[in-house]
């Protein structure tokens, strides 16, 4: 809708919450108002220890002790507002999500390759690799890929010896900031996933080697005098003057260079071009 991409509003369960050691002795509901106060903790802990033995009473709270011995199944279960907590406890919430927009995709995610183990894209600008949901919310990029390779299968476009079509956990190898495109890399479990960022840090460490690994960022700017200044100056976006700006000659094609060249600046998003941009200090686009 509009190019945007919504999420119905939904009720999901979080990942465990370990509770620390020194809330032992303390009663839950105490312990989660002091945990997750509002307002950047000054909301009354009064006022927050009443919310949560709402959230409690409502069954919208579980929780576990510590593990036992091997056989200890280790369920969650519900609790009383004012059960002590032991050591090694946790907790798990029900949670009301309402998810960020997010820009629909024209077309498909470009996938650059595919195979039993990880997928490599070109990650779109304007999405995070990870969302506030840990990845898994509707609008994040993993389930974005996930239901592409999933509709991809069921087309029988691409069919690997060995892979069961089942649901995959999508997780990503490494990060790229959200207005950043370029080859993102994506492990089909999170232990495929960790396997392939140890690769990537063991080639890292051998850069000066042929098979070093690098992150290169390549930025297109407009021909303003603000991106020009910045490119002349080659300093940070912050210490352009309006001295840098008075130099630069519009029409000077020197200023850009044939060869790739590095500048030091602050990335923003603008969601009017749906574009990755620098602002300088006098409110205007630099690049």
């Amino acid at each position: 809708c509009n190019g945007l991409r919504y999420a119905i509003p939904y009720e999901t369960r979080s990942s465990p919450i370990y509770i620390k050691d020194r809330f032992v002795g303390h009663s839950l509901d105490f312990v989660l108002g002091s945990m997750f106060r509002r307002n950047r903790g000054m909301q009354p802990i009064e006022e927050a220890i009443e919310h949560w033995s709402s959230e409690i009473d409502s069954g919208r709270v579980e929780i576990r002790g510590r593990k036992l011995s091997k056989d200890d199944p280790w369920e969650f279960y519900r609790a009383t507002a004012k059960k002590i907590i032991e050591k090694g406890s946790s907790v798990r919430l029900q949670q009301h999500v309402h998810e960020k927009v997010v820009p629909m995709m024209e077309n498909k995610i470009n996938v650059l390759f595919e195979n039993e183990e990880w997928i490599s894209i070109n990650k779109p600008p304007g999405l995070a690799t990870i969302d506030e949901q840990g990845g898994c919310g509707i609008n994040s990029l993993m389930t974005m890929v996930g239901e592409q390779l999933s509709l991809s299968r069921n087309n029988n476009e691409t069919n690997y010896d060995g892979i069961q079509k089942r649901k995959l956990k999508l997780t990503p190898a490494h990060r790229l900031d959200k207005p950043v495109s370029g080859v993102l890399i994506i492990g089909k479990s999170p232990k495929k996933a960790a396997k392939i960022l140890r690769v990537l840090h063991q080639a890292t460490k051998g850069l000066k080697e042929t098979n070093g690994v690098q992150k290169v960022y390549l930025a297109r700017v407009y021909r303003n005098p603000e991106s020009m200044a910045l490119v002349k100056s080659q300093r940070k976006a912050s210490e352009i003057t309006k001295n840098d700006l008075d130099e630069v000659i519009i029409n000077d094609s020197s200023i850009f260079p044939d060869e790739i060249i590095t500048v030091e600046a602050e990335l923003g998003w603008d969601n009017r071009t749906k574009r990755a941009i620098v602002r300088n200090d006098f409110g205007t686009k630099a690049a």
